[in-house]
């Protein structure tokens, strides 16, 4: 979404000009290309910042005569801004060219995220959203989702205090998909200790009633410890374009080991999936070979499951109503993606009523990135099994093709 400056102007009120946001003349030329031999709708762009960009603070990012609204990030959590963030429509294997100027004001730009932190008692659960989806997380082990039937940001919720049940939005704003429970919900983040049997896995709970529902022991194996953890949840960015939540997971034990891990939640407009990058941070453990994964619950009624090196989907053609508890006909889709080179197997498992899995290996940092997307019926966004696939592999080649970015400076 571009702003052209005169009615940007006049939302602002009290700028005269384009000239009196930016001070001391422009930072960098910034030429973004499409890789892709076909056309991306709101590509995300993140620059690192120079380090002689950090004391500015404020960024304007403008194309002839458009704003492009944008926000600088602090992805490490320090209080210090790393990365400056915007998005663009780009044409098949086309490019634009934009200025990044300092700011000396801060600019309001139109919200499309937001993201918070609902307290429930003692514990704490993070909530991100965009127009199209909801998402939350229970004890960093699963993340719910919530399908929405017109494109507005709340942050209304309701639900009884310390209860299982995931929050819902106002009324005629969205719905639970799925349904509470004990299995991976739309995604989750798991150990796997054990190269024998991939299908074992553990996560971090809270000790919530959803925590303990989600997270409460080591799938196959009778637990012998506590599995609970340490969870400290932080909104690193809410808006206007991206969303980003922290977990800092402490004092985790688990039958072979004890882990800290740190897990981003990013959400960008107008995007129906979420990015995860989790990090094991440090690990003393007797298991020779510690992988982390991620997955899904099979949807009640699943009419298809596809995979690939890269992604796995499923649809559904039937799902209960979290509300009545009623079959109510409808489409529903999950879908997981994930980097190319960390993939080492596919898992089903049939607790909990199923969940697909893939075990993946972490890079150099043990750091792996998933995404995870949901879709429904009711908004349009999902008509088909063979329309969700088709979704699910384009959108696979937009994550593994990002816009290629140079950035010249004065």
């Amino acid at each position: 979404m571009q702003i052209r400056i005169p009615t940007l102007l006049l939302f602002l009120g009290a700028l005269s000009s384009a000239a009196a946001l930016a001070q001391e003349g422009p930072l960098a030329r910034v030429t973004v290309r499409n890789p892709l031999a076909e056309a991306v709708t709101g590509a995300g762009v993140a620059i690192s910042l120079r380090p002689d960009w950090v004391a500015v603070g404020r960024f304007w990012v403008q194309e002839d005569d458009l704003a492009v609204p944008c926000q600088a990030d602090d992805l490490t959590g320090d209080g210090t801004p790393d990365e400056l963030f915007f998005q663009l429509d780009l044409p098949p294997g086309g490019s634009r060219t934009l200025t990044v100027w300092p700011l000396a004001e801060p600019v309001a730009f139109p919200p499309r995220v937001h993201a918070f932190l609902q307290r429930q008692g003692e514990f704490v659960r993070p909530v991100w959203q965009s127009e199209l989806w909801g998402f939350s997380s229970s004890g960093a082990g699963r993340i719910d989702v919530f399908g929405r039937t017109g494109p507005a940001l709340t942050g209304e919720r309701s639900g009884s205090e310390g209860s299982a049940e995931a929050p819902v939005l106002a009324a005629g704003q969205r719905s639970d998909i799925l349904l509470p429970g004990p299995g991976l919900g739309a995604g989750a983040f798991f150990l796997s200790e054990y190269p024998e049997d991939r299908a074992r896995m553990t996560r971090p709970g809270d000790g919530s009633p959803a925590g303990r529902q989600a997270s409460s022991r080591s799938y196959r194996v009778a637990p012998r410890g506590s599995n609970k953890a340490k969870l400290e949840f932080k909104v690193l960015a809410d808006g206007p374009i991206r969303a980003v939540l922290q977990a800092e997971v402490t004092n985790w034990r688990t039958d072979r080991g004890q882990y800290e891990a740190r897990l981003l939640y990013l959400l960008e407009a107008g995007k129906r999936h979420c990015e995860v990058r989790a990090q094991l941070r440090r690990q003393a453990t007797r298991s020779r070979e510690v992988r982390l994964g991620s997955g899904f619950a099979q949807l009640p009624g699943e009419v298809a499951f596809d995979h690939s090196h890269s992604w796995m989907c499923s649809a559904s053609r039937e799902q209960l109503d979290s509300a009545s508890d009623q079959a109510a006909a409808g489409w529903r889709g999950l879908a997981l993606w994930w980097e190319k080179g960390a993939f080492e197997t596919a898992v089903y498992t049939e607790e909990d009523g199923g969940n697909h899995l893939v075990v993946l290996r972490p890079d150099s940092n043990r750091t792996v990135r998933t995404w995870h997307a949901a879709a429904w019926g009711e908004d349009g966004g999902l008509t088909s099994a063979d329309q969700w696939r088709q979704y699910v592999e384009r959108t696979g080649r937009e994550l593994a093709n990002p816009p290629v970015v140079l950035l010249e400076t004065p």
